[in-house]
C-alpha cells in the first residue's frame, strides 16, 4: 500500500541521514555550539541535509493522510499544502523586511520544516496520481513565456535585497522567486515524464 511504502522510505533513510548529518558536522563543527544546539542540529541535519529532514516529515504525513484520499479531497490537501508553502515564504519575506538583514537564521529554520515543502510535494502527488497530459507547441510556449516572468520577479526580488541591504541575505526563500521554483519544479516533472516516455 502507499502507507506501508512511505514507511518503508522513512526507515530506510532515517539511519543514513542520522550518519551522515554526524559525519558533517563533525567534519565541518562550527566553534561555541552548545550540547543542546549540537544535537539539535544532528538531529535535523547539517548543512544540506535539511533537505532530508524535511522529506522525512513530508513522507510521514503522507503515509498519515494520502493514501485514503479520494481525488477531490487529494485537491484539498494540494491547496492546503500550497498555501503553508506560500505562508513559510512570506514569513521568510516578513521577517527579512521588518527585522533587516540577519545571518540566514530564519531561513536556515524555515527550510527545515514541513511548511515550506509541502506545496512542492503535494504538487508532485497529484501530478503522479492525475496522470500525464499533452501540450500542444503553443500551450509550451505561453508555459515558457510564464517561466521568464516568474524569473523576471525573481531577479527583482533579488535586485531589491541587494540594493537595501548590499548584499542577498535571502537567495532560496524569497517570495518573489516562489512562482519560478514552483514552475520551474512542474517543468522537471515534464521532462521526466517525457525520458519515461509519456506524452508533454
Amino acid at each position: 500500500s502507499g502507507k506501508s511504502a512511505m514507511l518503508s522510505r522513512v526507515r530506510r533513510l532515517v539511519v543514513p541521514f542520522l550518519a551522515w548529518s554526524l559525519i558533517t558536522y563533525l567534519v565541518m563543527a562550527e566553534p561555541g555550539l552548545s550540547v543542546r544546539d549540537s544535537v539539535l542540529r544532528i538531529l535535523t541535519g547539517t548543512w544540506h541535509l535539511y533537505f532530508v529532514f524535511a522529506l522525512l516529515q513530508l513522507l510521514i504525513l503522507y503515509a498519515l493522510v494520502v493514501p485514503a484520499l479520494d481525488a477531490r479531497r487529494l485537491r484539498s490537501i494540494v491547496v492546503i499544502a500550497v498555501a503553508l508553502t506560500i505562508a513559510s515564504y512570506a514569513l521568510s519575506e516578513i521577517i527579512l523586511w521588518l527585522n533587516g538583514a540577519d545571518n540566514g537564521t530564519a531561513e536556515a529554520l524555515l527550510r527545515k520544516l514541513f511548511p515550506l515543502w509541502a506545496g512542492f510535494f503535494a504538487t508532485g502527488v497529484w501530478w503522479r496520481r492525475r496522470g500525464s497530459r499533452s501540450f500542444d507547441t503553443t500551450g509550451k510556449i505561453i508555459i515558457a513565456l510564464v517561466i521568464a516572468a516568474a524569473f523576471g520577479a525573481y531577479i527583482v526580488d533579488l535586485k531589491l535585497e541587494d540594493h537595501a541591504f548590499g548584499f542577498t541575505p535571502r537567495k532560496q526563500l524569497l517570495f518573489g522567486g516562489l512562482a519560478f521554483q514552483m514552475l520551474g519544479a512542474s517543468t522537471m516533472l515534464v521532462m521526466i515524464e517525457k525520458l519515461d516516455g509519456h506524452p508533454v
